[in-house]
């Protein structure tokens, strides 16, 4: 698994911005060689401490916040939704252990079925 646990590590978040910015401000942008200065590629299991997000996060559970993301939806602006009940719904049913229940190891031949299926594609191409 990854190296970095990414839930236990710290973040900081820009301001939750209700209307939006002026053209070409938002996004926040930067070069390549900007982010390796931050993060270099060397160290990729090593990221900054805190990390610096920097798309806004709208709640969802917050209507004026739900509002502005519409308002960013529209605008073709990307940002992040948190607290979303269906997806942490999601979260808290597919775990690990429901994910093996449900698909380790038991392919019901799906697997010999697809490399059968590709190897006579293979072998109607000769």
């Amino acid at each position: 698994g990854p190296r970095v646990d990414y839930t236990k590590h710290s973040y900081d978040y820009p301001d939750v911005a209700h209307e939006l910015f002026p053209e070409g401000e938002y996004p926040p942008l930067r070069t390549l060689g900007e982010m390796f200065e931050e993060w270099p590629q060397d160290e990729l299991d090593n990221p900054p401490n805190p990390f610096q997000e920097r798309l806004i996060h709208f709640d969802y559970t917050d209507p004026k916040q739900r509002e502005a993301a519409e308002l960013f939806r529209s605008a073709e602006l990307p940002f992040k939704m948190t607290n979303v009940p269906e997806v942490i719904a999601a979260g808290e049913k597919w775990t690990d252990e429901y994910l093996s229940t449900q698909f380790g190891g038991n392919t019901n031949g799906l697997i010999d079925n697809l490399l059968s299926n590709e190897k006579k594609t293979v072998d109607t191409k000769k």
